[in-house]
């Protein structure tokens, strides 16, 4: 309408440099989580107060068309409604969903204004691949620093920056059973899971591959390992075909690859690299098996999907639908089975069980429905699209690692394979098209 064409013009063409300015500053902070103001994070603040500068230049708080975006914020709101008139829902239930449900309604305005900008000028994809790409390689790097830091002079250096002396957060490090996990600028280490996976399929560079691979390995954490191993598969089965299509290609394909291999496989056996992949991949299946005991944690992440029969025999039939509340995945394993029962509010630590026991069987399936699309749609488009959220999904599987920037991303996922547009290779939407693709 009128008023949506005023507002696209106001924003390309008025506010083009500041508009970009403000977005890529928002990506390019959204995965450095520590950085936080008495527990409210600069991420949610930057789209708090660019989104609010557009809706007063504009007049008017505009909403995106797109029903599967729209959905998947509805159901999130509609849990926390529910969450919030429920008699059964703790107090301090109540408000750490309230909190959870305004952390991301930034995230569907910042999508929205996105939305709008792209319709005349696609290539801010191009930018944001960009942008997300550095944002993932400080992490990469940071988390080296970490390491190096810890192993040659006992520095904890998220410790003594975020903590010691800049008081951001309370805790900036991960410790388990007194081992160290660097974990770049959050707080655990999981969340190298979606920044190397991110670093290796949108970077060409060996080398930034290379270092997402080493920090997964440094990180300790099994969640990144089995998202690098699951993404590196998936690259290598994708790219096989290549191999085929001429002999000229084949023997240059295969040369690069020999020379590639010649270099980093006998300098990873020396270094012990293989063989400390495989042990953490047999650490691993001893935990999923209970051959070693890890302190529980492995037996509580498995309860949590276990257990979803006997929450269901202790839960309404509103809250099997539409779940106890954002953030409130915690409750119903506190009630049935006495974990962290003296927390105030937690929420379980996997994504998948996480949108289930939150927002319900069908919060799960529109979430859910949300990420099968652009695996599936984005796969026909370049199947990097694919290798990535299949990535991502597993490792929410074991973890929770939809944090909101990775959530912020796969709309932006969303909104380019819709568009048609190849956030990979920078590929315009009518290039595209007339290769044969059409964006749904």
């Amino acid at each position: 309408n009128e008023g949506d064409v005023c507002m696209v013009r106001n924003i390309v063409l008025r506010d083009k440099l500041n508009f970009r300015t403000y977005i890529y500053a928002v990506v390019l902070i959204s995965t450095m989580m520590l950085l936080q103001f008495k527990i409210v994070d600069a991420f949610f603040l930057l789209q708090v107060f660019g989104t609010s500068v557009i809706i007063l230049r504009n007049g008017k708080i505009s909403l995106s068309r797109d029903r599967r975006v729209n959905a998947v914020f509805l159901f999130w709101i509609l849990s926390t409604v529910l969450c919030v008139l429920s008699r059964d829902i703790p107090l301090s239930y109540q408000k750490g969903s309230i909190i959870a449900m305004v952390q991301v309604v930034p995230l569907y305005f910042t999508f929205v204004y996105i939305e709008r900008y792209t319709q005349r000028n696609q290539s801010l994809f191009d930018g944001i691949r960009k942008v997300i790409l550095l944002s993932c390689v400080i992490e990469l790097v940071w988390c080296l620093l970490q390491y190096v830091a810890y192993k040659l002079m006992g520095l904890d250096i998220n410790r003594l920056i975020f903590t010691d002396m800049l008081h951001l957060v309370s805790s900036a490090s991960q410790y388990k059973n007194g081992v160290f996990h660097p974990s770049g600028l959050c707080w655990h280490s999981a969340f190298i899971a979606p920044v190397a996976v991110i670093a290796f399929l949108f970077s060409k560079s060996t080398v930034i591959r290379l270092l997402a691979v080493l920090d997964v390995v440094i990180c300790n954490n099994a969640t990144a390992l089995m998202a690098i191993c699951l993404c590196i598969g998936l690259s290598f089965l994708s790219y096989l075909p290549r191999l085929f299509k001429s002999s000229r290609v084949r023997a240059v394909s295969l040369l690069l690859l020999c020379m590639e291999a010649a270099v980093i496989l006998p300098a990873a056996v020396r270094m012990g690299f293989l063989e400390t992949v495989w042990e953490k991949l047999l650490y691993i299946y001893q935990r999923s098996t209970g051959a070693v005991y890890d302190g529980g944690s492995a037996f509580a992440h498995i309860r949590y999907y276990t257990g979803y029969l006997t929450v269901l025999e202790n839960s309404t039939p509103l809250q099997v639908l539409f779940g106890y509340g954002m953030g409130c995945s915690g409750l119903p394993i506190s009630r049935c089975f006495g974990q962290y029962a003296e927390l105030k509010n937690w929420a379980v630590e996997t994504d998948v069980m996480n949108q289930i026991y939150s927002c319900g069987l069908i919060g799960f399936l529109v979430f859910y429905g949300f990420l099968l699309y652009i695996t599936v749609h984005g796969w026909r488009l370049d199947r990097r699209y694919g290798i990535l959220m299949l990535s991502l999904l597993c490792a929410g599987i074991t973890y929770n690692i939809q944090f909101g920037w990775v959530i912020l991303l796969e709309l932006v996922l969303y909104l380019a394979v819709k568009r048609g547009y190849n956030l990979f290779e920078s590929a315009p939407a009518d290039t595209l098209a007339a290769a044969g693709f059409r964006g749904r």
